[in-house]
């Protein structure tokens, strides 16, 4: 009887051994982009975007208390795909790339139309760092900032709604154009942005 308590035992570390290295190397090759990940997603899109065009898009992951709110994992990266200031499409997209990236404040792709979806393979990512000095004075140190400060211009301007999309063009214009996370760059970004606010 103890003979077969050894040989199962065996077994069960076989299995768990077998299980950690599969595991292992799921993980390795989905950081590299080689495991597809069939979603539906929100891509911006211009009309004239045509089948099999590839455009370069980001996506911001989302924060603790955005994903919570939205039922996600905290940095799941593709509730949105921003790849041009077209309007917002509800579409299937294979990604090729991790689905959960908390450690960035915004992955790069590269996606391309089909027919009825699109494909999108991860570029790139950057890290959610500033450094006193290209913060300047008055400005944000944290996403959380920015959207205090988003919050109070959308008390000052009662017709836009508080909204991820909105927070996510504010941080993108703001990213984009190299500006700090400060009111008078949100007010900045805002003035820029109003055509393509939700209201």
């Amino acid at each position: 009887m103890s003979n077969d308590t050894g040989t199962g035992f065996g077994c069960l570390c076989v299995i768990v051994v077998i299980f950690g290295i599969l595991y292992g190397a799921y993980t390795g090759l989905d950081s590299l982009g080689w495991v597809p990940h069939h979603e539906n997603s929100v891509v911006t899109a211009q009309a004239n975007w045509f089948v099999g065009e590839s455009k370069d898009c980001l996506s911001y992951p989302l924060d603790a208390q955005t994903a919570r709110t939205m039922n996600k994992a905290h940095g799941y990266a593709i509730s949105q795909i921003n790849c041009d200031g077209g309007p917002e499409h509800s579409v299937n997209v294979t990604f090729y790339g991790r689905i959960e990236q908390p450690e960035y404040s915004r992955i790069g792709w590269s996606c391309t139309r089909q027919e009825d979806s699109f494909t999108c393979k991860q570029t790139g990512n950057s890290l959610a760092a500033l450094t006193n000095a290209s913060r300047g004075i008055g400005c944000a140190d944290t996403e959380q900032d920015v959207r205090r400060e988003t919050d109070i211009w959308l008390r000052r301007h009662q017709d836009y709604k508080k909204s991820p999309t909105n927070y996510r063009l504010i941080i993108k214009y703001l990213e984009d154009h190299n500006l700090c996370f400060s009111q008078q760059n949100v007010d900045e970004a805002f003035e820029a942005l109003k055509p393509t606010l939700e209201h």
